[in-house]
């Protein structure tokens, strides 16, 4: 071998060699932004007091649905792992109203009820929520929220489902032409 083949084989080797630390050090810096994003969600979530289906304090609603937003976010841009979004979704099917395309509210008796019934005024500046919300297809909302252990194989796929849909939608946000 000449000194050019030497010294290229050596360039080349060492080019390797970084472009291996580099995409290692992309994938340490992302599992740190997963729990830091992760931690903080959390943190606020515990951090909300008194959040409950009968809540009427409008302080805790509208920390709770900046919250959800943020989360949505993060969903939207993949900043968190897809179990995490499957996970918080989950929850936030138990908290936030969910409505079909004629903006009817199909869980108003399983949601928060103060948020249900002043939808518009706690989610006028939430466009991601009010679209990742509005699903298409139908669903059993009476299954989906049953504790009935004769239903709970379809209680699971049912939530399942409408977790799918949910992610769907905030994957598919703009934020400009969206409802």
């Amino acid at each position: 071998m000449t000194t050019y083949e030497w010294l290229s084989l050596i360039v080349n080797t060492a080019l390797v060699g970084v472009a291996f630390l580099a995409v290692r050090q992309i994938n340490i810096n992302r599992k740190q932004l997963h729990l830091t994003t992760l931690d903080h969600c959390i943190s606020d979530f515990r951090n909300i007091k008194g959040l409950n289906r009968l809540t009427e304090d409008e302080e805790v609603i509208n920390r709770y649905v900046d919250l959800c937003n943020e989360e949505l976010f993060y969903f939207q841009h993949q900043y968190v792992p897809k179990e995490v979004e499957i996970e918080w979704t989950e929850g936030m099917i138990d908290f936030l109203p969910i409505t079909n395309e004629k903006k009817e509210i199909l869980n108003a008796a399983y949601s928060i009820q103060n948020l249900a019934q002043q939808r518009k005024k706690f989610l006028k500046d939430y466009p991601r929520i009010r679209h990742a919300f509005e699903v298409k297809d139908n669903y059993d909302m009476q299954v989906i929220y049953s504790d009935d252990e004769t239903v709970q194989r379809e209680r699971i796929s049912e939530r399942k489902r409408l977790i799918r849909e949910i992610l769907r939608n905030v994957a598919d946000f703009d934020g400009y032409t969206n409802k």
